[in-house]
């Protein structure tokens, strides 16, 4: 059975607000994070980070949503998205970039 259709994946990964996971992460389709990472992941679809949500690692993905806080690195294909309650520590990398009014970042960006 083919869960994909085109570029948009019907494949969708979850982890909840009451998981910690310590490790590197390769998935494919889109991903929620709610609770604790601490490694790096690495996504074939959308990264969202939930507001309770924290990596501590590198994100590698097509698009990222985050609302969380990241101590690391995220490079997406098109599009990240910072959040108003997000708060970032390191550098990104992707097409587009938004970052909303009250977000915290301490970064380099590059955008191509």
């Amino acid at each position: 059975m083919n869960l994909t259709k085109g570029k948009e994946s019907l494949l969708f990964n979850i982890i909840c607000d009451t998981t910690d996971i310590e490790g590197n992460i390769k998935a494919d389709g889109d991903f929620r994070i709610d609770g604790k990472l601490k490694g790096n992941i690495d996504c074939t679809g959308k990264i969202t980070l939930g507001y309770t949500g924290t990596i501590e690692g590198d994100i590698s993905c097509l698009n990222a949503e985050i609302s969380g806080k990241i101590k690391g690195n995220i490079t997406a294909t098109e599009l990240i998205t910072l959040k108003q309650n997000s708060k970032l520590e390191g550098n990104i990398s992707a097409k587009n970039i938004v970052v909303e009014s009250g977000a915290i970042v301490m970064m380099k960006c590059k955008t191509e």
